[in-house]
């Protein structure tokens, strides 16, 4: 998996980068990036947002990577994802 920054990311935004915005980009990565996921530094959780045609409307928010890995997959399996 890359890692590397994004291109253009500001230097607030490398400062920040931490295990857990690799954990987010790990799942991000699962859905075969049609969920944008991320970790909220404020809230200390972990969020995911579905592509705009998934009928599932949503944010989702979990304590781990695990939990928001498996709430995605049970969305998408129940809409019969992916999209």
């Amino acid at each position: 998996m890359d890692t590397s920054p994004a291109p253009g990311a500001t230097v607030s935004e490398l400062l920040r980068r931490g295990p857990q915005d690799v954990s987010a980009r790990i799942v991000q990565d699962r859905t075969l990036g049609l969920w944008q996921c991320w970790y909220g530094h404020t809230t200390g959780r972990f969020w995911a947002l579905p592509p705009r045609s998934h009928p599932w409307k949503k944010l989702l928010e979990e304590d781990t990577p695990e939990a928001l890995c498996a709430a995605v997959e049970q969305i998408d399996h129940f809409y019969g994802g992916p999209w």
